[in-house]
């Protein structure tokens, strides 16, 4: 049954660029593992779900490697560090995070606009940037900080960070909707995989849940992107706005308990 849970939120959660790991953790917290060892399995299996995303996204071009190549690192840093060090915060108050975290990006995911052209000032705030037939530019001094912290939060509570990175790259950047989704999904990957290796080598990991999750995880992951053109992104984002905070509600009501 988890493999099939698994199989589904990888096909949903990559239309969107997004890891997946604010409804990965929860499951697997359902199904008896703490939460350390739930966040190094959704760590896994979120590198393996923006794998899968990302390779059907670079078959359509709609990945920015430059804006990737440059955002990624700090990410990585920062999953890296919150995966390694996340046995030195007590599992309550990780619960509680997790639940504000959860409540934030509820919000990002359901005021986000798909709005497929940048504002008319997007050539006058930074980097420059055109991808696709589109124009927009990059504010390095509000992204870096941003990615480093976002990485951050990813590794320690064992989610992509793509819940952040998607809203931030529209609504700071100006980026098309469609590049920041498959631009964010090469992150993902990468910040998965930093973040699940930062906590394996605090021993969090566990052989027999985590690998055999991530082959699910791959599969829904190549089916979700390619039946975007059939769904309805806008009611879909917000479903899943309002089920992050179901979400977050039960895991401030476990972390209490």
């Amino acid at each position: 049954m988890v493999h099939i849970a698994v199989f589904v939120l990888a096909a949903l959660v990559s239309v969107f660029g997004v890891g997946g790991g604010v409804f990965y953790v929860p499951l697997l917290l359902g199904f008896g593992l703490t939460f350390h060892q739930a966040a190094n399995a959704s760590l896994l299996v979120i590198a393996v779900t923006g794998l899968g995303a990302f390779l059907v996204f670079h078959r359509k071009g709609l990945v920015d490697w430059r804006l990737a190549l440059l955002l990624d690192p700090a990410k990585d840093v920062g999953a890296f560090l919150g995966g390694l060090f996340a046995g030195w915060f007590a599992e309550g108050l990780l619960f509680v995070l997790f639940a504000a975290v959860l409540a934030i990006g509820g919000l990002m995911m359901m005021r986000y606009q798909d709005d497929e052209s940048p504002g008319a000032d997007a050539e006058a705030r930074g980097w420059a940037r055109r991808v696709g037939g589109h124009a927009y530019s990059v504010n390095l001094v509000l992204v870096l900080p941003f990615c480093l912290a976002a990485g951050f939060f990813a590794g320690l509570l064992g989610i992509g960070g793509g819940i952040f990175m998607v809203p931030l790259m529209t609504i700071a950047i100006g980026v098309p909707i469609k590049i920041a989704v498959g631009t964010s999904a090469f992150m993902v990957c990468l910040t998965g995989a930093f973040g699940f290796v930062g906590g394996a080598l605090a021993g969090h990991f566990t052989p027999s849940t985590g690998l055999l999750l991530a082959v699910s995880a791959f599969v829904g992951a190549q089916v979700g992107p390619r039946i975007t053109v059939w769904l309805d992104k806008r009611r879909l984002r917000q479903a899943f706005g309002v089920l992050m905070y179901v979400v977050a509600a039960f895991m401030v009501y476990r972390g209490l308990t």
